[in-house]
């Protein structure tokens, strides 16, 4: 499984959870089904707390950017979104 997979399936993971429970609970709930499934198993379990700070804050960051464009309209800029509007 590639890296971008495995980011993939974690983002997902927390994506689906998050509907239902705190974003905090549901990276926690992704890495533990991870873990369990022998994704990452020996990466996680080494690097669980920063993985999870991490995944925390750019699921935040991509949830609030979205939520400014939705509610407001105007596509919020960031860096890393440079190009993306198709210009």
């Amino acid at each position: 499984m590639s890296k971008g997979t495995v980011l993939l399936t974690i983002y997902n993971l927390v994506r689906q959870n998050s509907t239902a429970m705190p974003i905090s609970e549901a990276v926690d709930l992704a890495i533990d089904t991870c873990i369990r499934n022998g994704i990452l198993r020996e990466f996680l379990e080494r690097n669980r707390k920063d993985v999870r700070a991490v995944s925390i804050y750019e699921f935040d960051k991509k949830k609030y950017l979205a939520d400014v464009t939705v509610h407001t309209g105007v596509y919020a800029y960031t860096p890393e979104r440079q190009g993306e509007s198709g210009e």
